[in-house]
C-alpha cells in the first residue's frame, strides 16, 4: 500500500505533497492498528 499527502500551502504557493509512504503486508489483513500505524508514519514522513 503506498500513499501520499498533499495539502493547501499559505498564499500563491499551490499545493504541496510529502513524500509517497509504502507499506507491505504480506503476512496479516489489513487493521485498524496496521491502518492507524500507517496513518501516523504518513503524517510524520510528510511533517505536516
Amino acid at each position: 500500500m503506498s500513499a501520499r499527502l498533499r495539502w493547501k500551502a499559505d498564499g500563491a504557493a499551490g499545493w504541496r505533497s510529502g513524500p509517497v509512504v509504502t507499506t507491505v503486508v504480506s503476512d496479516a489483513a489489513l487493521n485498524d492498528d496496521i491502518l492507524k500505524a500507517f496513518a501516523r508514519q504518513l503524517v510524520e514522513a510528510s511533517g505536516f
